[in-house]
């Protein structure tokens, strides 16, 4: 009898700590990613040619990108982006990137715009390396000559990336520490503690970051409301040389593209070209 109602209290326990799992899971992911499924428009807005480009990850989802070609390119970029949104969002800075004389390979992770399957932390890495495979394997462009770039969310999918993948250099904007370095900047320390103890989500560049072998770029803003530039300067001081860290005056978390200016982009630029001819 005994042995019975013991069993019968732990099946309970058990299908009550596998709802709570599930509750905190959905949770954190609905904290995390912001994701939109209609695209506004396409570089055709900015007069750009483009080709809609579709691919497979190793887990059997359909990855939708643009890749965006400029004549006599140095160097493709492989542009990973935040958690909201999708890529129709990022055409203002598309358009900037191609001034700079880049082509540029954009993807939506999956959930987002045209792609297919669920957000997860592990689906950003899939997508990522099966972009990286794509332009590697099905367009023949040589590896020292990609350059991986990662704006806030998508900084710690490219310092992942990079570690896993080849590339000419690397460059991350507006990104963070860890995510639980974030959440207890966003939240009371009681509160923060709860919701790094449910999160299933890591998302640590702070302790990957020296890895990286490649030449490094750090761009950040001084005023970013939602990821404090001290981050930026600790992910710097922790890299492995090469590296640079540029600091937008006045910049907050999604304007520095257009507060640093013509500066940010002329940093961008001989970045981009020293890293890669240097190969």
């Amino acid at each position: 009898m005994i042995l019975k109602v013991i069993i019968f209290y732990s099946v309970i326990f058990l299908w009550i700590w596998l709802i709570f799992r599930w509750a905190a899971r959905k949770l954190a992911n609905n904290m995390l990613f912001f994701p939109d499924k209609e695209l506004l428009n396409t570089p055709q807005q900015h007069k750009l040619t483009y080709e809609d480009v579709h691919f497979t990850t190793t887990d059997n989802k359909e990855i939708h990108g643009w890749f965006v070609p400029c004549e006599n390119s140095v160097a493709t970029v492989l542009f990973l982006h935040g958690n909201a949104g999708n890529i129709s969002n990022r055409l203002d800075e598309i358009a900037l990137w191609h001034c700079i004389k880049v082509s540029v390979f954009i993807i939506d992770y999956r959930g987002y715009g045209k792609s297919k399957g669920r957000c997860s932390e592990r689906g950003l890495y899939l997508d990522s390396e099966a972009a990286y495979d794509y332009l590697v394997k099905e367009r023949n462009i040589d590896p020292q000559t990609i350059v991986c770039f990662g704006r806030s969310l998508g900084g710690a999918v490219a310092i992942r990336l990079a570690l896993n993948r080849d590339f000419g250099a690397v460059i991350v904007a507006s990104t963070f520490t860890s995510l639980r370095d974030i959440i207890r900047k966003l939240f009371a320390s009681w509160l923060a503690a709860f919701f790094c103890w449910i999160s299933p989500f890591k998302l640590n560049s702070i302790d990957l970051i020296n890895y990286i072998k490649r030449p490094l770029l750090v761009l950040h803003g001084t005023e970013d409301e939602l990821i404090p530039y001290s981050m930026a300067k600790e992910l710097y001081e922790t890299a492995s040389k090469p590296k640079l860290l540029y600091p937008i005056e006045k910049g907050k978390h999604n304007d520095t593209f257009i507060v640093g200016g013509k500066k940010y982009w002329y940093v961008i630029e001989n970045f981009i070209k020293k890293s890669v001819t240097e190969l």
